[in-house]
C-alpha cells in the first residue's frame, strides 16, 4: 500500500530517489529514530556532521497493530499457549521490520555531495514488537477468553477507566477555556505552522486540500491527545536537557527569554484557567480507582483501588516515550547537541503515590461485590473499529502531493486596470482569522526593467536596482566586479527603509527578493547607519589587511575564525567593512576561500549607485498606482498581514495588528464589492511625496461610488494613508465589541 501510495505521488519518477525508500518509510511509520549524515560542504561552512532523530508515533503506527488484532482473533484459537502465540507473533514481526529499516538505509547524491539516510533498526523493532504484541494478545483473547485472573483484569480495566475518563474532561475542559478566552481576547496556547513551510495540496482542488489537511489532524492525533494528557496531571513538558539558549551566537539574546519547559503546576504563561485542566485525572483517578475495587472483598478494596495506579503510570510513562520527540545533532565530530522534547519522566512518577491515594479513595467509594463479566470480543470489537477508522481517517495525506512552489495561489491576480474583488461592509465573518502571506508573495515585486545600461555597479544587480531604489533611503553601494560565486544576489526582506542588504544565494530563485536563511547563502551585504552587531566574543581575526576602493576609501577585510573551545553555528569567514557619508557598508563570505580573493575582490571594486536616495522613478505616480494596485489586491484575498504592514506611521498608529484584523475581517462578506483605480495623482503641495488615490467601488446591486484616499512615500515605499471617510468606516476610538455594535 505504502509503495502504491509513493507511485501515485509520482515518487519515482525522479531517478534520483532511491527503490528503498519505501521499506525506509515503513519503519518510520512505527515512529522511532532515524539518522542523517552529511559529510563537510560549503553550506554549513566546511563542517559536516549528523542528526540522529527520534520521531514520535503517528496514527500509521496503528496499522501493524489492527493486523495482529485481526490476525490473533482467528489464529489464536488455534495456538495452545495464548501468551507464548503472541510472544513469537511479536519477535517476528520486530526482526523482520528491523532488517527491513537496515534495508532502508539510502543515499542521494548531487554534483560531489553525499547525504545518507537509514532509519534505526533498534527502535522500529521495539516499537514494531509493543504493537504486534498488544495486538496479538487483544486478539487472542477475543478468540481463547480472558488471558488474566479476574482481580488483575479489574485492575487494568481501572487503569483504562481512568485514562479514559480524564482525557475526556481534559478535552471538554481545553474547549470550553479555549473558547472563554478567545471571546475574552485572552492568548490561548496554540502555535501555527511557519509560514515558509509548504503546505499540502491534491490535484489543487478545495476538496483534496480538505481532505489532505484532515487527514493530517488525523495521522498526528495520537501525539497531540498524548501531550494534552499528560500536561493535564502538571508535569512540566518541554525541552528535556536543553543547554543555556542565551550563549548560542547571534540570537541567544532572542532565545533567552524563550520558555523551555511548560507545566501547569509551574510555569504557565497563558492563565490561571488553564490549571482546571488537573481536574480531569483527580476525577479520572477516582473513578478508576472504584472499577478496579469491584468484586473485592470489602476489606481490600482501597488496596486494589490504589493499585490501580501502577497500570496508569505505565500507560504514562509509555505515552511520553511514544509521542516524544529527540534530536542528537554532531557537528565536525566535535560539537554534539542533544536535547529530548516530552513530558519529564521523573514527574510522571509521582503519579504512582498520587495515584495510588486518589485510587484507594475510589476503592473506598465502590459498592460492588462481584467481578464484572469478561467481554473480550467487545473490548476487540472497539479496539478494531477504532483504529480502523482512524487509520482511514489518517490516508489522505498519504496522496497529497506537494507543490514544488509552495502554496499556489487561490485565482488570478488583477493585473494593471482590472479590478480588485474588495469586501462590502456587511455580515460577520465565518472566521477570524487573518489570510497569511504566502511565501515570498509579500517580498517579491514583479521584476524591474534592466538598468545595467547606466549603472555602474556589476551587470547581476539590475534586475535588483528599482526594487532596491523603492526600499531603501540609504546611499546605495555595490561591487561593480561581482565574482562568479555571488551572482545569484537578491534583496534581503529584513532590511529597508535606512538601511539595506543584499544576499548571494546558493541557487537563484527567479526572486527579486528573499529572506535571509543562513543555509542558502554564500554572502551578504549590508548597509546601516550603525556597525552591524558584532562578532567579536566567538570570533577573532587570525588575519587583517586594508582595500582600497576605487574612490579612494579605505576599507578593512579580516578573515574571521571562531575562538578556541567556542562552540559556534558558524565556520569562519571573510568580513570586509568601511564606513562613508555616516554609513557602514559590510561584506562577509563565508564561502571556504583561504586565500580571500572572493571576498577581495567584491570589496575592493564597490561604487557607488546614483540615484539611490531618492530616484524619480520610485516616487511617481506610476510606482504610486502600483503600490495602490497592490494594496487593493491584498485587499481583495483578504490579506490583512499585508494591509497592515504597508499603511504608513500615522494611520498604523491608531490601530493595533489585532484590531486591524478583527474589524477587516468583520467587514468582509461574499466579495461582491468591485474597487477599482480611477486614478493616482502627486500633490505638488504637499511637504512629503504624497499622492491622491480616487478608487471606484461598484457594489452588488450595481451602484458605485467614488472614495478619496491617500498614499505616501515612507520607509522606501509608497504605503496607504486613511482619509476621513476610512476613518469613518473602521472607527479607531472604539473597541472591536463597541465597533461590532455600532454595526447593528
Amino acid at each position: 500500500m505504502l509503495y502504491a501510495a509513493l507511485a501515485i505521488r509520482g515518487t519515482f519518477s525522479n531517478p534520483e530517489v532511491p527503490g528503498t525508500i519505501g521499506l525506509a518509510l515503513f519503519a518510520l511509520l512505527h515512529g522511532g529514530g532515524a539518522s542523517l549524515d552529511v559529510p563537510p560542504i560549503p553550506s554549513l561552512f566546511g563542517l559536516g556532521g549528523s542528526i540522529q532523530l527520534g520521531l514520535p508515533v503517528t496514527s500509521f503506527a496503528l496499522i501493524p497493530f489492527l493486523a495482529s488484532l485481526l490476525g490473533g482473533r482467528f489464529l489464536g484459537s488455534r495456538a495452545r499457549t495464548a501468551v507464548l502465540f503472541a510472544l513469537v507473533a511479536a519477535l517476528v514481526y520486530a526482526l523482520l521490520l528491523a532488517v527491513l529499516a537496515a534495508l532502508g538505509a539510502a543515499s542521494t547524491e548531487g554534483g560531489d555531495l553525499t547525504i545518507r539516510f537509514a532509519p534505526d533498526p533498534l527502535s522500529a523493532a521495539l516499537r514494531g514488537f509493543l504493537l504486534v504484541g498488544l495486538g496479538t494478545m487483544l486478539g487472542a483473547a477475543a478468540s481463547r477468553g480472558p488471558l488474566l485472573p479476574a482481580w488483575a483484569r479489574q485492575i487494568l480495566r481501572g487503569a483504562l477507566w481512568a485514562m479514559g475518563i480524564s482525557l475526556t474532561i481534559t478535552l471538554v475542559l481545553v474547549l470550553v477555556v479555549g473558547l472563554v478566552q478567545q471571546g475574552q481576547g485572552t492568548p490561548v496556547p496554540v502555535r501555527q505552522a511557519p509560514e515558509a513551510l509548504p503546505r499540502p495540496a491534491l490535484g489543487g482542488s478545495s476538496i483534496g486540500e480538505t481532505l489532505t489537511t484532515l487527514g493530517a489532524v488525523f495521522a498526528v492525533l495520537p501525539i497531540t491527545l498524548g501531550n494534552l494528557w499528560l500536561l493535564a496531571h502538571g508535569v512540566p513538558i518541554g525541552f528535556q536537557n536543553a543547554p543555556d539558549l542565551s550563549g548560542i551566537p547571534l540570537i541567544g539574546k532572542a532565545l533567552a527569554d524563550v520558555p523551555l519547559q511548560v507545566g501547569l503546576i509551574g510555569d504557565w504563561p497563558w492563565g490561571s484557567a488553564w490549571r482546571m485542566l488537573l481536574v480531569g485525572p483527580v476525577v479520572g483517578l477516582l473513578v478508576g480507582g472504584m472499577v478496579a475495587a469491584r468484586g473485592a472483598i470489602p476489606g481490600r478494596r482501597w488496596q486494589q483501588g490504589a493499585i490501580v495506579a501502577l497500570p496508569y503510570t505505565a500507560i504514562a510513562l509509555l505515552t511520553a516515550v511514544l509521542v516524544g520527540v529527540s534530536a542528537n545533532v554532531t557537528l565536525a565530530k566535535a560539537a554534539n547537541l542533544e536535547v529530548v522534547f516530552r513530558a519529564s519522566l521523573a514527574w510522571l512518577l509521582l503519579l504512582v503515590p498520587a495515584g495510588a491515594v486518589l485510587g484507594a479513595i475510589g476503592g473506598l467509594l465502590t459498592r460492588s461485590d462481584a467481578f464484572p463479566l469478561p467481554h473480550p470480543k467487545r473490548t476487540f470489537l472497539a479496539a478494531s473499529a477504532a483504529s480502523g477508522v482512524l487509520v482511514l481517517l489518517s490516508l489522505p495525506v498519504l496522496l497529497a502531493t506537494l507543490t514544488p512552489g509552495g502554496v499556489q495561489p487561490a485565482g488570478p491576480l488583477a493585473s494593471e486596470g482590472q479590478p480588485f474583488s474588495s469586501s462590502p461592509s456587511s455580515g460577520p465573518p465565518a472566521s477570524t482569522t487573518p489570510a497569511t502571506p504566502r511565501p515570498n508573495e509579500q517580498t517579491s515585486p514583479k521584476p524591474a526593467e534592466s538598468e545595467g545600461t547606466n549603472s555602474p555597479a556589476d551587470p547581476a544587480f539590475d534586475p535588483l536596482l528599482t526594487t532596491l531604489r523603492q526600499r531603501t533611503s540609504a546611499p546605495i553601494m555595490l561591487p561593480a566586479d561581482l565574482p562568479e560565486e555571488l551572482k545569484n544576489v537578491a534583496i534581503d526582506a529584513d532590511q529597508d527603509g535606512d538601511r539595506y542588504g543584499i544576499l548571494s544565494l546558493y541557487e537563484p530563485t527567479g526572486n527579486i527578493v528573499e529572506s535571509y536563511v543562513h543555509a542558502n547563502d554564500v554572502g551578504t551585504l549590508t548597509a546601516a547607519p550603525e556597525p552591524p552587531d558584532t562578532a567579536s566574543e566567538y570570533f577573532e581575526a587570525t588575519s587583517e589587511e586594508t582595500v582600497a576602493l576605487p574612490d579612494g576609501t579605505e576599507a578593512t577585510l579580516r578573515y574571521m575564525e571562531p575562538k578556541e573551545g567556542v562552540i559556534v553555528n558558524q565556520g569562519p569567514f571573510w568580513e570586509g567593512s568601511f564606513e562613508k557619508d555616516g554609513y557602514t557598508y559590510t561584506l562577509r563570505v563565508p564561502l571556504e576561500d583561504p586565500s580571500g580573493d572572493i571576498a577581495r575582490r567584491a570589496l575592493s571594486s564597490m561604487v557607488e549607485v546614483s540615484g539611490a536616495q531618492s530616484p524619480s522613478s520610485a516616487i511617481s505616480e506610476a510606482a504610486a498606482e502600483d503600490a495602490a494596485e497592490d494594496y487593493y489586491r491584498a485587499v481583495g484575498v483578504e490579506d490583512w498581514n499585508y494591509t497592515y504592514d504597508h499603511l504608513d506611521s500615522e494611520t498604523r498608529s491608531v490601530f493595533t495588528r489585532e484590531e486591524w484584523f478583527k474589524k477587516n475581517q468583520w467587514l468582509a462578506g461574499d466579495g461582491s464589492t468591485i474597487y477599482h483605480i480611477l486614478s493616482v495623482d502627486l500633490d505638488d503641495s504637499s511637504n512629503e511625496p504624497l499622492a491622491n488615490v480616487a478608487v471606484v467601488l461598484t457594489y452588488a446591486d450595481g451602484s458605485t461610488s467614488t472614495r478619496n484616499t491617500y498614499f505616501v512615500y515612507e520607509a522606501g515605499e509608497w504605503r496607504h494613508r486613511f482619509g476621513q471617510e476610512e476613518y469613518d468606516l473602521l472607527m479607531p476610538d472604539l473597541s472591536y465589541e463597541e465597533f461590532v455594535a455600532a454595526q447593528q
